[in-house]
């Protein structure tokens, strides 16, 4: 690669990274910042029926619900030797959404209620999200706030809503509701494509600037020419350059002390040996382009792990790689011209 190709691509590279960085930034910021709020009801009511709603046009919503809670029935948290307690509380709640027509947009029966790890949850109507805040719990029972966020929707063309909240009795632990308070946040952004953008940018970003800062290490070094006539060895030297070709592969191992050690260890001993023998150079190449390789894959991994498969992708790729530097070490030492496989040529 030339040296301006090089720059190209390393500028290429970290650019990318930053537009990443900002694409995620803002996900997370629009994900945690406040959102508009319309007032449902604040008061120890039993339901809000028919309550007129203005929000922001075909943008997400969601209905969300605070109740203060006073409870006799706790359990018993097993926390070391000190014993805890949580509050059990199942409040059945149900809302229905409807247009400015009066249509039903959403309607759900739900229960906001305690979370016990341990309860089978098959068959049980949750909200999506359940935060709990104040809580004064002891072995006679306590007292908490219970926030609900539930599903979100997108919003009519008009903004404009009925919502309808009913709540029952807690009949399951006898749990009271001192006073309750509904809120609707709206203008919320859909984020998914934001942080898959943002993901994408900063894989091939750092895989461009990898590759171009190598590059620009190397600068315009080309290996001999097929064929090109070779110094003849005598059996000390020739074992040194089976070494040095060895060394090249197994420099990655510094990879498990040293952060991108991986990369940086083939490329400086590369660097430092490469006009030894051609061997030598053809090895280190190879090896260097390896281990970019290997990055380029880790990075994707761990951008798949939210949908699961990076966590299978990354322990199978360390097991990979691992084997290979093993494999081409050995055969390096032999003297063979290894190459490595699924190996894109980055530095040729």
């Amino acid at each position: 690669m030339t040296r301006p190709r090089a720059l190209g691509t390393l500028a290429l590279g970290l650019a990318a990274v930053v537009w990443g960085a900002v694409l995620l930034g803002g996900a997370l910021h629009a994900a945690f910042a406040t959102r508009p709020v319309a007032a449902v009801a604040s008061a120890a009511v039993e339901s809000a029926t028919g309550t007129e709603l203005t929000v922001t046009p075909s943008r997400g919503t969601r209905l969300v619900a605070e109740l203060d809670i006073a409870t006799p029935s706790v359990q018993e948290a097993p926390v070391g030797e000190t014993p805890r307690w949580h509050a059990r509380y199942r409040i059945p709640l149900g809302y229905t959404v409807r247009d400015g027509a009066g249509d039903v947009m959403l309607r759900e029966d739900v229960a906001v209620d305690w979370r016990d790890d341990s309860d089978d949850m098959s068959g049980r109507l949750r909200q999506s999200s359940l935060d709990e805040q104040d809580a004064r719990v002891d072995a006679d029972g306590g007292t908490l706030t219970a926030t609900a966020v539930f599903r979100r929707f997108e919003a009519p063309a008009d903004g404009r809503l009925r919502l309808a909240v009913t709540r029952g009795a807690d009949e399951t632990y006898g749990a009271q509701v001192t006073a309750v308070r509904y809120r609707v946040e709206h203008d919320l952004g859909l984020h998914a494509a934001a942080v898959a953008g943002g993901v994408f940018a900063l894989v091939a970003g750092w895989v461009a600037a990898v590759v171009g800062f190598v590059a620009l290490l190397l600068g315009d070094h080309a290996p001999p020419a097929a064929g090109a006539a070779l110094p003849v060895l005598d059996e000390a030297d020739a074992a040194r350059v089976r070494w040095l070709a060895c060394g090249c592969h197994l420099a990655a191992l510094l990879g498990y002390l040293l952060p991108f050690g991986n990369v940086v260890g083939p490329l400086a001993l590369w660097l430092a040996a490469r006009d030894r023998h051609a061997y030598v150079d053809e090895q280190g190449r190879e090896a260097v382009n390896f281990q970019l390789t290997m990055l380029a894959w880790y990075l994707l991994a761990f951008a798949l792990v939210l949908a699961l498969v990076g966590l299978v992708m990354l322990p199978a790729l360390a097991v990979f790689q691992f084997v290979m530097i093993v494999i081409a070490a050995l055969r390096a030492h032999d003297g063979e011209a290894w190459r490595y496989p699924l190996t894109v040529r980055f530095v040729r």
